[in-house]
């Protein structure tokens, strides 16, 4: 399934209940300039997936605890992407790679979603998990696109299917 597939999938079926928790949730764009901004202030090309999904969703939440918001992963708006990248980056500087956008995370835990952004290298497109105390080559390189991500969590509901 292509990830406008999937996009249409979540904005016709947005809520699916998991104990206490909204399974996944899309809040709707309102700016459309923010992708570019992104690609000049931190040197990186975005994947057109990404794209993709910030003109559909500019935020999108899984496996969200609806009740006390305590659990879940979210993909980042690109108004969020442009301050909290940095500020994370910048806790652990030396573990974060040229190419690397930080554009979301899992509350609770602290693991942040990572996309790679470098067209010139091999993992272009691909997602990792930043584990909070870990060091990079412990991280999870759980997917191999934003698509591959998406189907993963709407297929292992309250998972996380990569560890």
């Amino acid at each position: 399934m292509q990830i406008s597939e999937l996009l249409k999938y979540l904005r016709v079926n947005p809520r699916l209940s998991v104990d206490t928790a909204t399974y996944y949730h899309i809040i709707m764009p309102f700016l459309t300039s923010e992708p570019h901004l992104i690609e000049q202030a931190f040197h990186v090309v975005l994947p057109m997936e990404l794209r993709d999904i910030w003109r559909t969703a500019s935020t999108m939440a899984f496996c969200y605890d609806a009740l006390y918001g305590q659990w879940g992963m979210i993909l980042w708006s690109p108004e969020q992407v442009l301050v909290k990248h940095q500020f994370f980056k910048n806790i652990r500087p030396q573990e974060y790679a040229d190419g690397d956008l930080i554009i979301g995370e899992f509350l609770g835990d602290n693991d942040l979603v990572v996309l790679r952004c470098d067209p010139n290298s091999g993992d272009f497109g691909s997602v990792l998990i930043s584990l909070p105390i870990d060091p990079r080559e412990d991280w999870y390189r759980c997917a191999l696109s934003l698509n591959e991500l998406i189907r993963g969590l709407i297929d292992n509901p309250g998972k996380k299917y990569w560890e």
